[in-house]
Formats: structure tokens, C-alpha cells, sequence
């Protein structure tokens, strides 16, 4: 669960104490769109790949750029991209989404 990787602080450093790195990278998932035309880049699935070459052992994913949990989520890393980890023996753990959570209703509120 969420104990395989250290949080990192806001600014990427890795909290004192810890002998873990904080890297973190922006990826995509989700392409759309007919194959032949170009989509954001680089792929998560690509990404990782790479990553397991320079040895990397464990992963956490963070869909930033949604607010719940959907199929998108849901299919594309929790299914297809675990697969893919498990495959490569990253260890993989997605943080989750703020979805309803009362912190981000009451930003909304304040917005």
C-alpha cells in the first residue's frame, strides 16, 4: 500500500530521515483521437518502461488532472497500467483522487 514510497514534500525534496529519492515526472495517459494524429506526450506506459531500464523499483502515480475516480482512471491505470507494472515488477501504488473529499468541496465553495 502506501507505505512502498515516501511522501515527497511540495517542493520534491524527500522528507528528512528518509533514504529514498522523490523523482517525479509529468506523464500522460488517455489518448483520444483518430491513432494517426499526434497525442500529448510522454505516455505513462512509455515512462515506465524507461523507467525499469534505470532500475526503478517503485512507482506512485498521481492522476492530477482529474477530481474523482472514473473509467478513465479506473481501466486505464488501475487495470492496464498495474498490469503493465506487475509485468516489469515495479511495485505500483495510484494516490487517490480528491473525489468528494471535504477539504477540496470547501476550496470549490470558497472559489
Amino acid at each position: 500500500g502506501a507505505g512502498l514510497v515516501p511522501a515527497c514534500n511540495r517542493d520534491g525534496s524527500v522528507p528528512t530521515g528518509s533514504d529514498k529519492a522523490c523523482a517525479y515526472k509529468l506523464v500522460f495517459q488517455s489518448r483520444s483521437g483518430p491513432p494517426a494524429q499526434p497525442w500529448l506526450g510522454p505516455d505513462v506506459r512509455d515512462y515506465l518502461r524507461d523507467l525499469h531500464g534505470l532500475g526503478a523499483k517503485e512507482v506512485v502515480l498521481a492522476p492530477i488532472g482529474f477530481v474523482s475516480d472514473h473509467m478513465e482512471i479506473i481501466y486505464d491505470l488501475d487495470t492496464e497500467v498495474l498490469s503493465l507494472c506487475q509485468e516489469l515488477g515495479l511495485k505500483m501504488v495510484r494516490a487517490e483522487t480528491v473525489g468528494a473529499h471535504p477539504s477540496f468541496i470547501k476550496m470549490i465553495r470558497e472559489l
